[in-house]
């Protein structure tokens, strides 16, 4: 009953846009408008995920870079006073096992050691690309300080990578960020 007085009411009001079928068409039929919107709005919409997924994969990377340095640390820690090479075979054993989805050979690492802080006076420099300038990795005896620097050029997927201008990521290019994690233990007495 009530469907019959809507059609009745429509029939009795004049429509202005009788004369024209273009503007009656497109009141009439709205297929494409959903479409339409939602073409617009997809993409800005994909952006911010795969935006999200990026600085995920980011802060992951940061993190699984800081836990594999703590590893190496460690190790290097109970290690005090053996030869260089099998230091060296420990600190690429650890750092290999302790990475995920980062490949360590494309991690930069700097041992240096000291016998107290009074003796640091150089820092690991890093250069215009990124890199660092003289690694080295210092051979560590009983009751040092190490400090363990390592390095990472982290490729970032999205154009959010433009927008991280901080000092705490340091950018190479437009595209990939360093992620740089230094810790210091002290070796253990001999």
């Amino acid at each position: 009953m009530e469907a019959d007085l809507l059609r009745e009411r429509r029939a009795d009001t004049p429509n202005e846009d009788a004369g024209n079928p273009a503007r009656t068409s497109c009141r009439d039929d709205c297929r494409g408008v959903v479409a339409l919107e939602f073409a617009l709005l997809a993409s800005f919409l994909f952006l911010l995920l795969f935006s999200l997924i990026d600085l995920g994969l980011l802060f992951y990377d940061s993190v699984n870079l800081h836990n594999a340095e703590r590893a190496v640390a460690r190790r290097l820690r109970i290690m005090a006073g053996q030869g260089a090479q099998a230091q060296q075979a420990a600190i690429d054993s650890t750092l290999c096992n302790n990475l995920v989805l980062i490949d360590c050979s494309k991690v930069q690492i700097d041992v240096r050691s000291f016998d107290s802080l009074a003796e640091i006076t150089d820092t690991v420099a890093i250069d215009g690309n990124g890199d660092m300038v003289n690694p080295r990795i210092d051979r560590v005896s009983s009751d040092q300080l190490v400090f363990v620097t390592m390095l990472y050029h982290h490729k970032m997927l999205t154009p959010v990578g433009l927008l991280l201008r901080t000092s705490s990521l340091p950018a190479v290019d437009r595209t990939t960020r360093l992620l740089v994690n230094t810790v210091f233990v002290r070796s253990e007495p001999g």
